[in-house]
């Protein structure tokens, strides 16, 4: 688990409480911070409850109160973003994703950053493997099953994240050591996905060593 020091003691909000979410919020509240979590999904609350995570209904919160919201990738939070979301920014505090809590607190380590569609997770899997078989210590995450905030501390070390377009709007302080874009194909797709990707390429890679892949990947 990351331990999410920065945020000890600080009013919190967690939006969303499927893996990604639940993830987020139980290494806020294992780090002290004051964690307000809430999911529509019932379920989702009583696993996270299971987990000891406080669970508040955040419909009549004033947002003034947190200092920051975290919301799983899922969440809207575009043009046409999530009443909370609104709320939030309203109010004059930040929307951040989980890649967000991780870049602030593991500040010592590399970030390998790969976007996306087919064969992003093979792309992760493959620098991974490279840089374990060369020695290194490495994590990788971003994808369902491995939530970056159940990752494991890094003392220098690198993580490798896949970050969907959603998921690069709401993260502003990680500059990628590298930087992977995998697509999109060259026959069409989500113009406004194209278009997060490649400011992922041209500013969030912009401020350190700049090393990129934009391929056309197939795995067929």
């Amino acid at each position: 688990m990351i331990e999410c020091f920065p945020f000890a003691g600080y009013p919190v909000a967690v939006l969303g409480l499927g893996g990604e979410g639940r993830a987020a919020a139980r290494a806020l509240h294992l780090s002290e911070a004051e964690v307000s979590a809430w999911d529509a999904d019932a379920a989702h609350r009583d696993d996270a409850a299971e987990d000891e995570i406080p669970v508040v209904d955040l419909s009549g919160v004033d947002w003034r109160e947190f200092v920051s919201l975290v919301i799983e990738t899922s969440i809207p939070h575009g043009s046409d973003p999530h009443p909370y979301v609104r709320a939030t920014l309203d109010a004059g505090s930040e929307v951040i994703s989980d890649a967000e809590l991780l870049a602030r607190s593991q500040r010592l380590a590399e970030y390998v950053g790969v976007t996306g569609t087919d064969g992003a997770e093979f792309v992760c899997q493959l620098i991974h493997y490279l840089l374990t078989l060369s020695g290194k210590e490495a994590e990788m995450g971003g994808f369902p099953l491995s939530p970056l905030m159940d990752l494991h501390p890094l003392d220098g070390g690198t993580y490798i994240l896949y970050m969907p377009p959603d998921k690069l709007d709401i993260t502003v302080s990680i500059t990628f050591d590298t930087a992977c874009w995998i697509g999109p194909d060259s026959s069409g797709g989500d113009a406004g996905n194209a278009s997060r990707q490649s400011r992922f390429l041209e500013e969030i890679a912009s401020g350190k060593r700049f090393r990129s892949i934009h391929h056309h990947f197939s795995l067929s």
